[in-house]
């Protein structure tokens, strides 16, 4: 009969019962550190959205009238998304 081991949080791996150097997970400093450069390009077009969506509305309303719901809908984008790149 086949047995699984729990290889961290959710991952299941064939293997023995007793742990194994080979079929163990790398441990947190073993493991490459985590890089995306197409999310780092998507946060940076967002944000880009959101000042092109300011910078309209702007130069159509006084700074007073400007609010953040008029923002993300200018933007296509929601207002806790303008928030999450714009914190108060």
């Amino acid at each position: 009969m086949t047995r699984f081991r729990q290889v961290g949080p959710v991952r299941w791996r064939r293997g023995h019962r007793s742990g194994g150097s080979m079929s163990e997970a790398p441990s947190q400093s073993e493991r490459r550190p985590y890089t995306s450069t197409l999310r780092e390009r998507q946060v940076a077009q967002t944000r880009e959205l959101i000042l092109d969506a300011v910078t309209s509305l702007l130069g159509d309303r006084r700074a007073d009238e400007v609010t953040t719901r008029a923002i993300a809908a200018e933007a296509g984008v929601s207002e806790r998304t303008v928030y999450r790149h714009f914190p108060d």
